[in-house]
């Protein structure tokens, strides 16, 4: 029998793995960032003389107002130069709303061999077209880098642009892939679902969050490109299996009071080497009980 109110389920924001270190971009002499809100994507060029092996990303640039999760890109160039059509690997991007280098970190390493590539992020979140971040462009910067492209979010062509002549970004080899938060099943009361963890250490220690409060704490300062997304009311503590994962399974009660609560869910998992604080963080979840 069909519920009659189904739960829900939603993952939000980005994780974070052990932080990389810089081994290309582009860094402008200046501080003014570019404040237009076109929702453009730009891509970037960058060049790379010998094998790299790349983690992630960081760009220059805030939102503009709150908190807010995009697409960060790589992509090769093409042999007339535009960068492909379809990005070799893309990562979540979680911004706030300070100028700052801001990181993503992709799911699995990215092997570059010697060539020219690009990086970019959406200014908008997924399936949105208004921009929400501004383009990692430093107006009053000293080192120019010609050669940026821009499409929009009803188009994948690319078109040269001579607007992000100045941009800020950094691409991070070495570090670690992020932890990843998933769900399996919906929270309906007389059910068990489990929120699961995967790309974690082996035998590391991962808590399990189940939250009464949605936050977006950033922890940059002591964790670059981490975020504490729930509340920690509730903890799970376990161990990381051989395959890099972990589950916390949640019987929900047979009582009709519970439908329409709200909760939140992350994962932490203990990291020594990872950052300052030795911990790193998946995205986060948020589910609403159904029945």
């Amino acid at each position: 029998m069909l519920a009659q109110t189904p739960g829900t389920y939603t993952a939000y924001g980005s994780g974070c793995g052990a932080s990389g270190t810089v081994c290309n971009g582009h860094v402008p002499n200046g501080t003014t960032l570019y404040a237009t809100t076109l929702p453009n994507e730009y891509a970037m060029p960058f060049s790379v003389a010998a094998v790299q092996v790349v983690s992630g990303v960081s760009f220059e640039t805030k939102s503009t107002g709150g908190t807010h999760t995009v697409f960060a890109r790589i992509f090769a160039a093409t042999a007339t130069g535009t960068p492909d059509l379809t990005p070799l690997a893309e990562a979540l991007l979680t911004v706030g709303p300070n100028q700052a280098k801001w990181q993503a970190h992709f799911d699995k390493a990215l092997i570059l061999q010697a060539g020219n590539y690009f990086a970019s992020f959406e200014p908008y979140e997924p399936g949105q077209s208004t921009a929400v971040l501004f383009p990692a462009e430093i107006t009053d910067g000293a080192n120019t880098r010609t050669g940026s492209y821009w499409r929009r979010p009803t188009s994948t062509a690319w078109s040269i642009t001579g607007i992000v002549s100045h941009p800020s970004f950094d691409i991070l080899c070495g570090g670690s892939a992020p932890l990843k938060f998933t769900n399996m099943g919906l929270p309906e009361i007389n059910k068990t679902f489990s929120f699961d963890l995967s790309q974690g250490s082996t035998g590391s220690i991962a808590v399990g969050v189940l939250g009464l409060q949605k936050l977006g704490v950033d922890l940059k300062a002591v964790a670059p490109a981490c975020w504490l997304w729930a509340s920690l009311d509730l903890l799970f503590p376990q161990v990381v299996n051989g395959s890099g994962a972990g589950t916390v399974s949640i019987p929900v009660p047979n009582q009709t009071s519970l439908i329409g609560a709200q909760f939140y869910n992350q994962y932490f998992m203990l990291a020594a080497s990872s950052n300052a604080l030795g911990i790193v963080f998946s995205n986060g979840g948020e589910g609403k009980i159904g029945g």
